[in-house]
């Protein structure tokens, strides 16, 4: 008698795990929830670990990833169509109120990622991850200006503090630009 699998991941083999893992890391991306350098690395790791890269090749695996990754970064989703579900109504409002201030936000735009027999390499995925950095979002500038017109020095280094160091430096960096316009 054959054991019964403990949970439905265990009856799929290697292959079909590395396929599903990658879906489902390509939604939690497209849903912000994960990076795509972190992403990728995870199931890059995931791959070697299971001997896939060895069975498959790397050119195989990375068009795997490359195959669930593709509609994720066409996509932008809005969870609960509000994004500023989760923090007060007040600050919200006042999010609002800067966005209005500001301006239409303006499109993505398809970013060309050049590869290599169809799979597009780390130094290209790189590239586009820190394009998408350079500039934060409107709404994260309006609130780091709302803490720096509070005066408060420290709640607002705190602020900072929680966002990665790259999209810190273009944080500092847009607050410089807009005070010299002040």
């Amino acid at each position: 008698m054959t054991a019964k699998p403990e949970r439905a991941a265990d009856a799929l083999g290697p292959l079909e795990q590395l396929q599903a893992r990658a879906w489902a890391v390509a939604t939690a991306f497209a849903l912000g929830k994960i990076d795509l350098i972190t992403a990728v690395d995870r199931l890059q790791d995931y791959a070697f670990s299971r001997g896939l890269i060895d069975e498959l090749g790397q050119d195989a695996v990375q068009q795997i990833i490359s195959e669930a990754f593709a509609p994720a970064r066409r996509i932008r989703v809005v969870v609960d169509n509000d994004e500023y579900a989760g923090v007060t109504p007040s600050f919200a409002r006042l999010c609002r109120k800067a966005d209005a201030a500001i301006g239409p936000r303006q499109e993505l735009e398809d970013i060309p990622i050049v590869a290599r027999h169809g799979v597009p390499s780390a130094e290209a995925l790189q590239r586009v991850y820190e394009r998408g950095l350079k500039r934060p979002a409107a709404s994260t500038v309006a609130a780091a200006w709302y803490l720096a017109r509070c005066g408060d020095a420290v709640r607002l280094e705190s602020w900072l503090m929680e966002h990665p160091p790259q999209e810190r430096v273009a944080i500092i960096a847009e607050l410089r630009k807009n005070s010299s316009k002040d």
